[in-house]
């Protein structure tokens, strides 16, 4: 038992840390392992089957050893002999059991050139072609004499050799990390080059494997794979595979470690070890199929993949080795419980061969690990299922008999967060026990954990569930059957039977309140169609206004042009004053007729589009200023004081000063109409960064708030007796509002009965939301001249 136990012994697992002075008791369980234990609750398992694996390392003191254990290369010879790469090159005979090594020496110019040894491949002749760290070798393993061919212009690309191999044609195969792939002509003493992807990096040609078709497959660290066919020293085609995140079909990861093409049974496949998972390519379709941790590999991480002799594919992983047996489809794994004498096969690259006879071996930082596949046993029990415990809340619950028993667990609506903890029991490397779980109820489709033993859930609904969980051993087989027990969630008051027949009344009711308002709805849409019917009807009659006014206006302006002049005409040459005051009424009212006329005949213009802007840009300060200054005389016999405010003495704007003038001569007029004697009125121009605003505001009667609205509605007037005393038409602010929104301005409104009203005018500065024929370029205008004082009745 003292040498069982000693610390080498790969076969123990060992579970305590106590005392093992006297052994208490020993078993052998239905596995066939040995179970001894010792006082104070030691506990040693023993699997006494023979330990399959070879190690190839380094022994103390023993010079028919490896001269190191850390193996970056290996690779078997025609003759059955075994290769190593340690600190030099070193080679096995596994007849004699002898190592022969050939150590690099720099003095020596007939050795090694370099002490790292990246591959090695055997020529029909016999010589040993060895890629290395510093050029290519040739040895004569009759005479042990290297030959070197090193890097030049005309010849070998590069140094620094990934990897060469003989073809079978006879041909040098030569990858370089730096300058590729080339092709040595060995007979003719040529290079050939090839360039796979312009597009590819300097990792281009990293690793090369030729299948039994000829086709060549060339894996790199960053930029995927190719698969190359070469005929008379040129490429006749190249197949690119990399990894593209919007297709599921394409290769997993671009850092490619291995590339094997099977033999034997799935001879359309290529398997490819890649950082992220094992791929497998059909050949037929161009699709990868991928491998991970959650389908059985201890790893993702994928070092080197071969094929044994039943067709199944072996691949060295992080720390342990898989297969994925190509009949069953499933994935088990060996590691250090299994015999392994050690673990972790990081090393690159080359770090695997399979030999003659079916041995595969994997190489590693302590040593190469040998083994034949049909000697590996798989553990074929079927391990029982447990539930090991039951947690509300993360809370172990207490329950009347252990949970393994219990069929049926019953839990309010407000513990619907619980979980469980299982275990499968198999104890030989049991960490690589996998496990899968489902709520039926819940989902039905099962869920694979891999090594977990805990599953949680959150926030399950009321209602019947049934919780199944399975578990296989180390080697993926499964106990189906498993372990399950019944969930009931029960619901909270407000869902019992009798709160549902409440829910049925409210949801009645609401259908019913529900058609009330949609009935309310109905007449509301109605009421507005009938409101808008009588809107456009009240529109159309506000056409018909417009355009009869307008028709008759054309033989209202030549009489008026008459009376006009006549007036003017008299009023010049009377000399009594009373007749000169009675002709002077005529030709005011003449003016306000002609006025309205032209009002009328705009309006029109504009509603038939007749109206166009003629502009130029100009300092309307002035413009204003002398428009306002125009009704001091008016607003003096008012007694109404007048005043014009600008911060500004100049603001250059795009106009069309004929419609300037009338927009503030129509918003000037009202407040004069509607502001009795004491009052005061007032002007402001102010300027922003893109606008210009006309501020006119007045201390007058004002304007109800449900009526400012209506304001510049053609022929609508505030129906008060202040306004009929005024005899206003309704025009002004209409043609007011229409000229500034053909400036592309706006016209606001604010007013509050007895208190005034503020008439606010926004025009945009510049000329970017002007047409171009709207534009007349030309001079500057300065300041005009200021308009004729106005004389309103």
């Amino acid at each position: 038992i003292s040498e069982l136990l000693s610390n080498s012994n790969p076969k123990f697992t060992y579970y305590s840390d106590f005392d093992r002075s006297s052994v208490n008791s020993i078993d052998v369980d239905k596995f066939d392992n040995i179970w001894i234990s010792f006082h104070g609750r030691t506990v040693y398992k023993f699997n006494r089957q023979q330990n399959p694996f070879l190690w190839y390392h380094h022994i103390e003191d023993n010079l028919n050893s490896l001269s190191q254990s850390s193996v970056t290369m290996v690779q078997e010879d025609r003759s059955g002999n075994i290769w190593f790469n340690t600190d030099g090159l070193e080679r096995y005979d596994p007849v004699n059991g002898k190592f022969t090594h050939f150590k690099y020496d720099p003095d020596n110019p007939n050795g090694l050139s370099s002490p790292f040894v990246t591959s090695i491949s055997e020529d029909k002749y016999g010589y040993y072609w060895i890629g290395t760290e510093k050029g290519i070798n040739r040895l004569n393993p009759k005479t042990g004499v290297f030959n070197h061919i090193f890097s030049n212009p005309q010849d070998l690309s590069g140094n620094v050799i990934s990897e060469v191999l003989i073809s079978k044609s006879g041909d040098l195969w030569v990858s370089s990390p730096k300058t590729g792939l080339q092709l040595y002509n060995i007979e003719k003493n040529k290079f050939y080059s090839f360039d796979l992807d312009t597009t590819s990096t300097e990792d281009e040609g990293t690793g090369i494997y030729e299948d039994h078709t000829g086709i060549l497959w060339c894996n790199t660290y960053t930029y995927g794979c190719f698969a190359v066919k070469i005929k008379d020293y040129k490429i006749e085609s190249v197949k690119h595979y990399i990894h593209d995140p919007n297709n599921r079909n394409s290769l997993s990861c671009n850092l490619v470690e291995d590339i094997i093409r099977t033999r034997i049974i799935d001879t359309n496949a290529v398997w490819i070890a890649t950082n992220i998972g094992l791929n497998r390519l059909d050949l037929k379709t161009e699709t990868f199929t991928h491998f991970y941790v959650e389908d059985g590999l201890p790893s993702n991480f994928i070092l080197k993949v071969l094929e044994d002799n039943d067709g199944n594919i072996w691949c060295a992983c992080s720390n342990d080795i898989a297969v994925y047996n190509i009949k069953t489809g499933k994935i088990s794994s060996y590691g250090a419980g299994d015999g392994m004498p050690f673990t972790g096969f990081g090393s690159r690259p080359q770090n695997a061969c399979k030999t003659a006879d079916g041995q595969l071996i994997f190489s590693g930082g302590s040593g190469s690990l040998g083994f034949y596949p049909d000697q590996l046993k798989q553990n074929m029990q079927i391990p029982t299922i447990y539930l090991t415990d039951f947690k509300i809340f993360h809370e172990s619950v207490k329950l009347d008999t252990s949970i393994q028993f219990i069929k049926t667990i019953e839990l309010p609506f407000d513990q619907n967060v619980f979980s469980f903890e299982f275990t499968a029991l198999n104890f030989t490397n049991s960490e690589k026990n996998q496990y899968a779980y489902k709520l039926e109820g819940f989902y039905d489709d099962w869920i694979y954990i891999g090594h977990e033993r805990v599953v949680s859930f959150t926030n399950i609904e009321p209602g019947e569930y049934v919780f199944r969980v399975k578990g296989s051993n180390n080697h993926g087989v499964w106990n189906e059957t498993g372990a399950s027990v019944m969930i009931i969630i029960t619901p909270p008051w407000w869902a019992s039977a009798w709160v549902y027949i409440f829910y049925a009344i409210v949801f009645l009711s609401i259908i019913y309140f529900t058609w009330k308002l949609q009935l309310k709805r109905i007449r509301i849409k109605h009421d507005y169609e009938m409101s808008k019917f009588e809107s456009n009807k009240m529109h159309e009659l506000d056409n018909l206004k417009s355009r009869f006014f307008a028709n008759i206006s054309h033989e209202f302006r030549t009489p008026l042009t008459l009376i006009l002049g006549i007036s003017k005409k008299i009023l010049d040459k009377a000399k009594d004053q009373v007749f000169k005051d009675d002709i002077g009424i005529i030709k005011r009212n003449a003016n306000r007729l002609n006025g309205l006329v032209n009002q009328l005949l705009d309006l029109s213009k504009l509603e038939s589009g007749n109206m166009t802007l003629r502009i130029y840009p100009q300092n309307i300060i002035p413009l204003l200023k002398g428009l306002v200054l125009s009704f001091a005389s008016f607003a003096e016999r008012k007694r109404i004081t007048l005043k014009f405010n600008s911060e500004e003495e100049e603001i250059v704007a795009y106009i069309d000063k004929d419609k300037v003038e009338k927009i503030v001569t129509n918003l000037l007029s009202n407040p004069f109409k509607f502001t009795p004697k004491g009052g005061r009125i007032e002007f402001g121009v102010k300027k922003t960064d893109e606008n210009v605003e006309l501020v006119i505001s007045d201390t007058g009667i004002g304007i109800s708030p449900d009526r400012i609205n209506k304001i510049f509605d053609r022929f609508y007037q505030v129906d008060s007796s202040h306004t009929r005393e005024q005899e206003g038409t309704g025009l002004g602010l209409a043609l007011t509002k229409e000229l500034v929104e053909l400036h592309k301005g706006q016209i606001e409104v604010e007013s509050s009965e007895g208190k005034g009203s503020t008439f606010i005018v926004t025009l945009p500065l510049g000329k970017v939301h002007l047409k171009p024929e709207e534009i007349i370029e030309g001079k500057l205008e300065g300041e005009d001249a200021i308009p004729e004082e106005l004389e309103l009745s």
